[in-house]
């Protein structure tokens, strides 16, 4: 019991004793409170006291607020800055950066000279870009769009400023896409952007910096999207000068419609048939294939040409439209004869072989020989005697539609073209060769009738009322003799009922 109490007193003497010394040096050692005198910190203080505008400071410090790290709390604190304030704080640094210096914050909306006088020796900032958030930033960064070394913070500049806020970020990079200069800037911007679909839009809308097809195709290729791609080939058409350009940009589209839509409207830099017949090749809907080689038509300047475009053609009704409109580039019969034969249908042969012979008017045709091969070219017996009818009123020679009724199907086109000669014939000799060829005695009457002209007449034997087969032979048969029978003849007239 005496040792115990023995040894509390002589802690309460320890104690005392301790508490003692502690007064005289003027602090008490066990008291947590630390008393803070502003300017006056001792040279161990780990956040000594800002003397300017790049010294770091206690982030926790209740005299200067770091305008470029603090939180929304301890700047709603500074005078004059509410919640409101606050935010504009936090959003600027975000779009443009850090603070550079302190007298920045007047940059902030809402922040004149006023607020800052009466904040300036309140805050202070870190040195400007210290520190880099920005997600894609750095060698190694995650930016799925970095290139091969990857994307550095030098790459989100902005009027001397580092940008931090990828939404903000992309918006300038969409809202400045059409003042690049290059496809290669186009492509570069587009590396920068935070996602795919800004990406896309600033491609998109950079297309014109391309100054060739080569160049759009780039472009194109950068896109993630399918339909964007095939849009940028379709703005890009404007920088093709040639159907091989065309060609180009078509192959790279995705789908069906902008592949095609691309080929038609390419169509005018295409310099020739076999050019058209290149772009028409290259369409994936049989339709507009046939469309190109319509439209193609004009760059045709000879019958091969017109024969290759049919040739190429899809369907039976484009082939032939194609084939009787290059009638008019014939220059022979032998033209007219190879472009019907190119022709799938019969009724569109026939059509076209009569187009040959109107549209020509006799220039091309010139002799019998061409329109005997054209009817030879027909498929309908009525076409191959118009063919002949029409070139018996153009040759305008008895010899020649001589020729010509010798090939007639029907013996009335025959008769009809011997007579049509007849009118040309240029003496009897004519007349007779081509009577002897009429098959009816009409006609041959006709013929005859034609050639009095020359003085002749029927020819001996040919005669059907010679040789006593006259019915009224200067006879005595005659029921009307010149006297004595005749009722309303002679003196006795006053019977004549028309007298």
């Amino acid at each position: 019991m005496r040792k115990n109490l023995l040894i509390t007193s002589l802690c309460l003497f320890l104690f005392l004793c301790i508490s003692v010394v502690g007064q005289s040096a003027g602090t008490n050692p066990f008291d947590d409170t630390v008393t803070v005198t502003p300017g006056k910190r001792t040279n161990s203080d780990p956040y000594p006291t800002n003397t300017g505008s790049g010294a770091k400071t206690d982030p926790y410090s209740n005299t200067l607020v770091d305008i470029n790290t603090a939180p929304k709390a301890q700047l709603e604190k500074l005078p004059g800055i509410g919640p409101v304030l606050a935010d504009a704080i936090i959003s600027y640094r975000r779009t443009y950066g850090p603070f550079k210096t302190p007298r920045d914050i007047v940059k902030v909306d809402g922040i004149g000279e006023g607020k800052y006088n009466a904040i300036k020796n309140m805050i202070t900032c870190s040195a400007a870009g210290s520190s880099n958030t920005d997600p894609y930033s750095g060698s190694g960064g995650t930016d799925p769009y970095a290139g091969s070394s990857g994307n550095s913070g030098s790459n989100y500049m902005w009027n001397g400023q580092s940008i931090f806020d990828v939404s903000a970020r992309d918006r300038l990079l969409i809202e400045n896409a059409h003042l690049l200069r290059t496809a290669a800037d186009v492509i570069n911007s587009s590396r920068q952007a935070g996602s795919t679909v800004v990406r896309d839009e600033i491609l998109l809308r950079g297309v014109l910096a391309a100054r060739d097809a080569n160049e759009v195709i780039q472009i194109s290729r950068s896109a993630y999207s399918s339909d964007v791609r095939d849009r940028i080939l379709k703005a890009g058409l404007n920088r093709a000068r040639t159907a091989d350009d065309v060609l180009l940009l078509a192959q790279g589209a995705f789908s069906s419609t902008t592949c095609d839509s691309i080929l038609l409207n390419g169509l005018s830099l295409a310099v020739s048939a076999a050019e058209v017949v290149r772009l028409a090749q290259r369409c994936r809907v049989a339709d507009n294939k046939d469309e190109i080689l319509s439209k193609g038509f004009s760059k045709a300047r000879s019958v091969d040409d017109v024969i290759l475009l049919s040739q190429s053609c899809y369907k039976t009704t484009t082939c032939d439209s194609i084939l009787q409109n290059g009638v008019r580039l014939s220059r022979s019969a032998g033209d007219i004869v190879r472009l019907s034969q190119k022709c799938r249908g019969t009724d569109a042969r026939d059509s076209l072989l009569i187009a040959g012979v109107a549209l020509n008017s006799g220039s091309l045709l010139n002799n019998s020989s061409d329109y005997i091969a054209l009817s030879n070219a027909a498929y309908k017996t009525s076409t191959r005697d118009e063919i002949l009818k029409t070139g018996s009123k153009r040759l305008k020679s008895a010899s020649e539609c001589l020729a010509l009724s010798n090939r007639a199907n029907a013996t009335v086109v025959r008769d009809e073209i011997l007579i049509t000669g007849a009118q040309y014939a240029r003496n009897y000799d004519e007349i007779k060769m081509l009577a002897n060829r009429a098959y009816s005695t009409t006609a041959r009457d006709r013929i005859y009738a034609i050639g009095a002209k020359f003085g002749g007449g029927y020819p001996s034997g040919t005669d059907p009322y010679s040789g006593g087969s006259d019915p009224y032979p200067p006879s005595s048969n005659d029921p009307y003799p010149s006297s004595g029978t005749d009722p309303y003849s002679g003196s006795n007239n006053s019977t004549d009922p028309y007298r």
